[in-house]
């Protein structure tokens, strides 16, 4: 893997697989050689996750031609290839994913030799394409130089087996990256952290000291959440350190050849949660000849095929680049649940049915389960990572191919180039378009006889019209392909109110999971919440940083008002009386900037100038004249600049430093951007620039009265000119590279953690940060919409307990691969308690009369979950009194307030107009839609003939309320 010249990976096209592996990882990718042998399902999912992760070579070989049993998971097969060479039918579309254009060797003989095989870094075996005996002799001959990967999909189970040679070097065994901590205490044996972030070390972790780079240092007792000592002992009178950072060393991980392998327990799998007993329970299914297995662990069925090709692909990652942890040494799945208990009875080694390009799965199914599927009609939100490879499986499975059978999909994105390297139904040539138009006939050539419909609106409140109450009773089962915690939300608010089966799943880097949602049986989506993020305090924004994250957020804040808002405001004033508001007035001096020298390259570098002396000179002065150096905090009786606030120092420009005049020129440029200068005339006028000619005007104080009153001054001097200006609208684009907007924010966010001693940020960072990105790889991608489709295939069959569900969680960088039954849905009580009268003559005769109000309430030790609904149905649309006094007599219950489920407010007692005499005698004569469409602004059409709303209400004064269920309105025709 040696070149003499390294190539350039495109940051573009791979930018969310590097943040995920890394750098120098993606660059050993780029450089690899991989043999992938066997071309049915299983290799060709490998195959495709290799070619879009970016492996440099990649040779397939097989000497089988296709069948119709290959067709259920071979992807890139139709029935016209049918007898055609797998590997030449293979690589005809595989060769298309890669998105540079990197060539794929065909072999249509396997090479056995060592000499043969030595050739290549990483060798995988697909579904026993070779006789054990003969496995273990090549593993035996090439393992001191290739590393092996031996993987079958057979049926509903399958297995990995890795040896990756005598010592494998591991380089990061989790893929979390290095932990940065600010030192808040230290003495030459033992430290304290910001206690404000968790300690994310442990003993036996390596770090280093900012202040000693090239000492490591290793932890040896962890003493409390926020401290631990370390060796060896830190030399203090070299200057006292400000962070630390952990070092990840290489770690040596020994393999067994495949021939130690099977006869040791070297296994590790989901299937049965007793680790003793997978590799007996792999060596009974693969140790048989397949004539003596049953037909569901004798077919290529597309889920498991995907399962096991996304985590193959992986090791073979890992076995290239040494990053994350491989399985050591095997993996066994078992998905047996999904096979239904008339086809396990059956036991059945010949296959019966119908032979064309379903009888993989019906095999596996049956062929009422098969005929359900095909008739299942499915709505998928987002097609994207996970829709790409939910649309794929859905083609091989069949799908929307039966009379009543549909896929409806929407996705509101056109396809970027950075999508290319895991939504792998897209080319070079989609780039602009809709995504789920081109999955729509993608879709259509892996199966023409699927139906699907391509939508590219958003799914949520505004596009209700769009996917009414008629849209979501139709459908059968809902896929989300999501990646935000708001739209999952509201597809789960739909599955609740329509009571409708979902399953979500997602990605981030080397992890996924995956939830079953079964209407009454399993808890709903939003009944389980991650913590929300933590917002950085404006405080250690502005003014008290102490980590990259926070200049990078500072700086980002910077770009959004000397741009964004500046061009957002000009625009708004060009048109008016130049009188300012408040928020012009808080961003005068970016005002003031445009107007006071004609656009032009001089005038936009004298602007970055400027800049660099406000932001890194005036404004680091302004903190050290209120917080002196030597300032002792009044309360703790401590100097105010120690632990995590760091004293910042101010810095004056100066042209022979390269980080001075990059942020100069770079925000130069986003501003000759924004006034509409030309920039290939900046960019000449920029590159042979005479610092001499820019002289850096006194530092004022900004927050002065002074200064302000001159700029309000200046303001209407020059307001004429603000109808005049012709200005440009610059909005923060990750991936915008004309304009140069993650250089003007890597500049800046340097700048400042340069002024307070943070460590500084490369582009990649502050890409990642800024642009919110997620690390994402096609491997987790595939495997977990893998385990998606297995559970898919269970919902087809009615009445299956609980247990026969799973919840996935999956971290192949440790690796760690978990299930769980769902959970079932949590149930609270309508009623809750009763009030404790006051002491005193007639008490206990009280009480008793408020215990048996209490226990003869219809509510009474009734419970209801996030699935129940108080119902109320009306012939014609009923009036607001008519709906309350339907709830009143049916459940006993007193409305106090209603609201939609977005929160607008139809009545509330505590509303004084609600409360007045004339909306009682008004109000609640007037029907419930006619209401509702006047309070949201939505015509009754929108609203539909199902409404649901949020109730709070009352049954005595003495019986206490819990929360209510949703109350569900229904108007009949």
């Amino acid at each position: 893997m040696s070149t003499e010249e390294e190539p350039k990976i495109d940051d573009d096209l791979y930018s969310r697989v590097q943040y995920a592996l890394g750098e120098e990882a993606m660059r050993k990718i780029t450089e690899s050689t991989v043999l992938v042998v066997g071309m049915g399902g299983l290799g060709c999912e490998v195959s495709k996750n290799l070619i879009l992760t970016g492996v440099g070579k990649l040779t397939i070989a097989d000497t089988e031609n296709t069948t119709m049993w290959d067709l259920g998971s071979m992807f890139v097969a139709s029935e016209k290839d049918v007898g055609k060479p797998r590997v030449t039918v293979a690589s005809k579309e595989l060769s298309k994913l890669h998105p540079t254009g990197a060539p794929l060797t065909i072999l249509t003989e396997i090479p056995t030799t060592a000499a043969e095989l030595g050739k290549y870094d990483a060798v995988i075996w697909c579904d026993q394409t070779y006789s054990i005996t003969n496995l273990i002799e090549v593993n035996s001959s090439i393992r001191s130089k290739t590393k092996m990967t031996w993987c079958e999909a057979r049926g509903v189970v399958g297995f990995v087996f890795n040896d990756f040679g005598p010592q494998h070097t591991v380089l990061d065994d989790t893929g979390i990256d290095p932990v940065t901590h600010t030192i808040t205490e230290i003495s030459p044996l033992e430290l304290t952290v910001d206690d404000e972030n968790q300690l994310l070390l442990y003993p036996g972790d390596t770090f280093k000291f900012d202040s000693a780079p090239d000492d490591i240092f290793t932890i040896q007792k962890i003493v409390s959440s926020s401290s631990f000592t370390f060796s060896p002992e830190l030399d203090l009178s070299k200057g006292k350190p400000g962070y630390i950072t952990q070092v990840k060393l290489p770690k040596k991980l020994p393999f067994i050849s495949l021939k130690e392998a099977l006869d040791k327990d070297c296994c590790s799998g989901i299937a049965s949660g007793d680790l003793t007993t997978d590799l007996q329970a792999m060596r009974n299914i693969f140790d048989k000849p397949r004539s003596e297995l049953p037909m569901y662990m004798n077919t290529s069925f597309n889920p498991v095929t995907c399962f096991m090709g996304g985590l193959a692909a992986q090791e073979i990652l890992k076995a290239c680049t040494g990053k994350y942890s491989p399985i050591h040494q095997i993996y066994y799945y078992d998905g047996r649940d999904v096979v239904p208990e008339a086809v396990v009875k059956e036991n059945s080694f010949e296959y019966s049915g119908k032979l064309d390009r379903y009888c993989s799965t019906a095999a596996v199914l049956g062929q009422d389960n098969m005929s359900r599927l095909r008739n299942n009609k499915i709505f998928m939100i987002g097609c994207g990572a996970l829709g790409c490879e939910f649309i794929k499986n859905f083609a091989c499975l069949g799908v929307g191919t039966g009379p009543k059978g549909f896929l409806t999909a929407t996705d509101p994105d056109k396809i970027e180039r950075s999508n290319l390297t895991r939504q792998f139904l897209f080319r070079n040539e989609h780039v602009g378009q809709f995504k789920s138009k081109i999955a729509q006939s993608s879709a259509k050539y892996i199966n023409p006889t699927m139906k699907m419909m391509a939508k590219t609106s958003r799914v949520g409140v505004e596009q209700e019209q769009l996917f009414n109450d008629r849209f979501w009773n139709k459908q059968d089962t809902l896929i989300t392909a999501l990646d935000n915690v708001q739209a999952r939300l509201y597809v789960d608010s739909k599955c609740l109110q329509f009571s409708k089966k979902m399953i979500d799943s997602g990605t981030l880097g080397p992890q996924a999971h995956s939830q079953v949602v079964i209407p009454k049986v399993t808890e709903n989506y939003g009944a389980q919440r991650d913590p929300p993020e933590k917002d950085i305090p404006q405080c250690t924004l502005h003014f008290f940083p102490n980590s990259k994250e926070h200049t990078i957020a500072w700086a980002r804040d910077w770009f959004g008002g000397s741009f964004e808002a500046t061009y957002s405001l000009m625009d708004g004033i060009k048109n008016g009386d130049g009188t300012l508001g408040k928020e012009q007035e808080a961003q005068i001096e970016n005002l003031v900037s445009c107007l006071r020298d004609n656009p032009s390259p001089t005038s936009c570098i004298k602007w970055g100038l400027e800049q660099f002396n406000i932001q890194f000179t005036s404004a680091m002065r302004q903190i050290l004249k209120q917080h002196p150096i030597d300032k002792i905090d009044e309360k703790t009786g401590q100097p105010f600049w120690s632990g995590k606030l760091k004293a910042p120092h101010e810095i004056e420009f100066d042209p022979t430093n390269e980080m001075h005049t990059t942020f100069v020129k770079s925000a130069a440029r986003v501003r000759a951007a924004m006034l509409c200068v030309n920039l290939s005339d900046f960019d000449s006028f920029a590159a042979s620039i005479n610092w001499k000619d820019y002289s850096s005007k006194p530092i004022v104080d900004q927050s002065s009265e002074d200064y302000q009153s001159s700029l309000l001054a200046e303001w209407n001097e020059l307001k004429h000119k603000a109808g005049t200006i012709n200005i440009s609208a610059i909005e923060f684009d990750k991936d915008e590279t004309t304009e140069g907007h993650i250089a003007c924010i890597t500049a800046a966010a340097n700048l400042r953690s340069h002024c307070y001693g943070i460590p500084l940020a490369t582009n990649a960072e502050v890409k990642k940060i800024s642009g919110r990105i997620i690390p994402a790889m096609v491997t987790t991608t595939a495997l977990i919409t893998g385990l998606v489709c297995v559970e898919f295939l269970k919902l087809l069959q009615d009445g299956l307990p609980i247990e026969k569900f799973s919840n996935s969680w999956i971290n192949v960088a440790v690796p760690q691969m978990m299930s769980s039954d769902p959970e079932p849905p949590t149930p609270q009580e309508y009623l809750t308690d009763v009030a404790a009268n006051d002491a005193g003559p007639g008490k206990e005769e009280r009480d008793l009369q408020v215990k048996k109000v209490f226990e003869s309430h219809p509510l009474y030790k009734k419970t209801w979950t996030p699935w129940d609904r108080m119902e109320v149905s009306s012939k014609g649309d009923a009036t607001l009194k008519q709906l309350f006094d339907a709830v009143e007599r049916n459940y006993g219950i007193q409305i106090s307030q209603l609201a939609t489920t977005n929160g607008d407010i139809i009545y509330s007692e505590f509303n004084p107009l609600h409360a007045s005499d004339l909306f009682q005698e008004m109000g609640f004569s007037k029907p419930v839609a006619e209401l509702v469409s006047r309070v949201t602004s939505r015509t009754q059409e929108d609203i539909g003939t199902c409404i649901e709303f949020v109730v709070k209400g009352k049954v005595t004064d003495d019986i206490f309320l819990g929360e209510l269920p949703l109350l569900r309105y229904k108007i009949k025709e």
